[in-house]
């Protein structure tokens, strides 16, 4: 994994938009919400970049003696497995949104609240599921996440991770958005205790593999 000295700055999201302009990020998207985080500036190069993917592939060229993100021979197969993730993830999101929005400071939660409404025509309550309706939908998140781990149990005598023995860029998005759940939804919640526990424990362990990479500085 990439070990490189850094400074974490805290943006809420209200000023994201004018954070990027200023600093020189480019839009991540032309829908609604055109610029996104993370995003990294590198004094070093006086390089200014944002998107996941591209902040990994960036730092695998500018810093050859790192270990690899994307490995040699990776990316096909690495694009390919984070294409299809998003359908895989979708139904998790309705029960991840209200949770989302709840741990965020004032300024934060009132952007996310409005334009979260904006695109789903919908408030963070009418978003998520209740009743039998969220018992049918939890079972779509489940079959997802089958799905994944059954693509990565194909390959389960290389290593643990989709490459092997070595996590990728593709391992830190499943990774991170494991820890994500369990942060927005709590350790003791009935969600995370349930997720946890699919698949003979396979998300905890990949959140507990990937705790040593949580440092906020």
């Amino acid at each position: 994994m990439v070990s490189l000295p850094f400074e974490t700055i805290w943006v809420e999201y209200p000023n994201i938009a004018d954070v990027s302009k200023t600093t020189g990020f480019l839009p991540t998207s032309d829908g609604p919400i055109p610029y996104t985080l993370p995003a990294i500036y590198d004094p070093n190069t006086s390089t200014a970049i944002a998107d996941s993917v591209r902040i990994a592939e960036y730092l695998d060229n500018a810093y050859p003696d790192t270990p690899k993100l994307f490995p040699l021979g990776s990316h096909a197969l690495q694009y390919a497995f984070l294409d299809a993730l998003p359908n895989k993830f979708s139904p998790l999101f309705q029960f991840s949104l209200s949770a989302s929005n709840a741990v965020l400071n004032p300024p934060s939660e009132e952007y996310f609240r409005r334009t979260r409404k904006a695109i789903y025509g919908k408030t963070m309550e009418e978003l998520l599921p209740k009743g039998e309706v969220a018992v049918v939908e939890w079972a779509k998140v489940k079959a997802g996440l089958d799905e994944i781990y059954g693509w990565l149990e194909k390959g389960k005598s290389d290593g643990p991770y989709l490459l092997g023995r070595q996590p990728g860029f593709a391992d830190i998005v499943l990774a991170s958005m494991m820890i994500y759940l369990k942060k927005i939804w709590g350790e003791d919640s009935h969600l995370w205790k349930d997720l946890s526990n699919w698949n003979n424990g396979f998300w905890a362990k990949l959140v507990q593999d990937f705790e040593k990479y949580e440092v906020y500085t």
